[in-house]
């Protein structure tokens, strides 16, 4: 009888968006960290091609939008411990450019082994654009759900 080689995680991130607040892809993650018993990475992500140019010219709205995606960050890491994660990291960040934050948040942040993604149509180029950095430059794995 052969033995299957398992793959084990030690560093599960997530990429929520801060407009849709869709959990789905940090559900997954967070199952993912407390299988692993592996650290828990979420990324909020504000898309600055959601943010109209009047509202991105108006210094209290940027800073009230980044606020409330902390807060939610904070949320979801509050959710996390609660059920039993160890460690949990959060980062929050703005830009159009998923795989540049994808890539960011590896070199400067954290270096994950899983990335999650969870699929939204609207952003469908984005997230595709993403897995392929983070697979072919960062050699992580991704997970579209």
């Amino acid at each position: 009888m052969q033995l299957i080689d398992t793959t084990r995680f030690d560093l599960v991130a997530t990429v929520v968006n801060a407009k849709t607040q869709n959990v789905d892809g940090f559900d997954y993650a967070l199952q993912t960290a407390l299988a692993n018993q592996a650290t828990l990475g979420i990324i909020v992500w504000v898309d600055d091609d959601e943010i109209s140019i009047f509202d991105a010219l108006t210094p209290n709205y940027v800073t009230n939008l980044m606020a409330e995606a902390s807060h939610f960050g904070t949320d979801l890491a509050d959710i996390a411990q609660a059920l039993g994660v160890k460690q949990i990291k959060v980062s929050i960040q703005r830009g159009n450019n998923l795989g540049s934050i994808a890539t960011d948040v590896y070199c400067n942040e954290f270096s994950y082994d899983l990335l999650v993604f969870e699929q939204e149509h609207h952003y469908q180029n984005q997230i595709q654009h993403a897995v392929t950095v983070v697979n072919e430059k960062l050699l992580s794995s991704t997970m579209v759900l």
